[in-house]
């Protein structure tokens, strides 16, 4: 097996090269490997890449390639196997880019690189446990890194929900959802502005059921989208008129209707994402458990329900907005959704 001390001296030159530094003098592995197309017997992974690939294309994509198996190489030394998250982190402390894009490239390049040694590795590696460790520590990184954005978006949107409340009585004269809803995207805009994050209507959006269907179900949402300050969606809210929840919890009615396709109009797979109810009943409290009761029945399909837990007061003291925090699952990754319940009759 190949010396780790071996390797980390041909990545140390190799790192330097990239970087636009000369080669060392002489440089040559301590112990090369017989095999003429492995990069140990080239001073520098560059070399091999303008050795191998006639355009700038092809060197960076050799570079990449060629860097994330040695990657995953030095994963499968480790004894035990869970010591590996020690070297992960220890390159994610060195990166100087996003963190979240450190994450991604471990999920999106590395994991499948060591799913598919599984069946063509002869090496005795159990793979199926590095793969597990690998994607425990992604979930686990991914969660602390979101967390703060997570937390200033509920913050800033249960704030947006209070400011509208304010001037509900005026609002209401509005007699229009969406009218509403383009209040509520410029208080966003107006919370998030010192980050340069926007709120916008989906590039589809507008009302997502007829006038007649919103009389009748005594709703209507449009999509708001959250981008942050590169244009990159971080989160979605849907938005509804809230008249009535039906007695009976198996009813297929338009609330379940349109919580469902929450997830089916949000293709990105983002999390967290909002749910604004503007609550017209006469009763906003016993609306509140019923709505909560109700959204526990539904059937949500692939992206299970596991819970959903009221934290109304947890960050503020308001008795006409409540909150909700849910959990689904999708594609074996958790995805949080708020609630937040207006009553639009103070």
């Amino acid at each position: 097996m190949e010396d780790p001390k071996d390797a980390t001296e041909l990545l140390m030159e190799e790192s330097a090269l990239l970087y636009g530094a000369e080669t060392t003098p002489n440089f040559t592995s301590s112990n090369p490997l017989n095999d003429k197309f492995s990069i140990i017997l080239f001073p520098s992974l560059v070399y091999a890449a303008r050795y191998f690939c006639s355009s700038e294309n092809e060197i960076y994509q050799y570079v990449n390639r060629v860097i994330d198996r040695e990657f995953v190489s030095f994963l499968e030394h480790f004894d035990p196997l869970y010591k590996c998250t020690g070297f992960i982190d220890y390159h994610m402390l060195l990166y100087t880019g996003k963190k979240s894009d450190y994450i991604k490239h471990i999920k999106y390049q590395i994991i499948p690189l060591i799913r598919a040694k599984k069946s063509n590795s002869e090496k005795n590696v159990d793979y199926d446990n590095l793969e597990s460790i690998v994607t425990d520590w992604v979930q686990e990184k991914s969660s602390i890194n979101l967390q703060p954005r997570n937390e200033d978006l509920l913050n800033a949107f249960i704030n947006v929900c209070l400011t509208f409340l304010d001037n509900v009585p005026l609002y209401r004269k509005f007699k229009d959802e969406n009218k509403y809803n383009t209040v509520i995207s410029a208080l966003i805009n107006q919370r998030l502005s010192n980050k340069s994050w926007t709120a916008k209507d989906q590039s589809l959006g507008g009302s997502s059921i007829t006038e007649s269907e919103a009389n009748r179900a005594g709703l209507a949402f449009r999509d708001i989208i959250i981008s942050d300050n590169l244009n990159n969606n971080i989160s979605a809210i849907e938005c509804f008129r809230l008249y009535s929840i039906p007695k009976q919890q198996n009813i297929d009615s338009c609330i379940s209707s349109h919580l469902t396709k929450m997830f089916a109009n949000e293709p990105l797979g983002l999390s967290p994402l909002f749910v604004i109810v503007y609550c017209e009943t006469k009763s906003f409290t016993k609306s509140w458990n019923k709505y909560l009761n109700y959204y526990r029945s539904i059937d949500f399909g692939k992206y299970k329900s596991k819970s959903i837990q009221d934290i109304s007061g947890h960050q503020y003291e308001a008795v006409n907005l409540k909150t909700a925090k849910a959990v689904h699952n999708r594609e074996k990754t958790e995805i949080i959704v708020y609630h937040l319940f207006i009553n639009m009759y103070p």
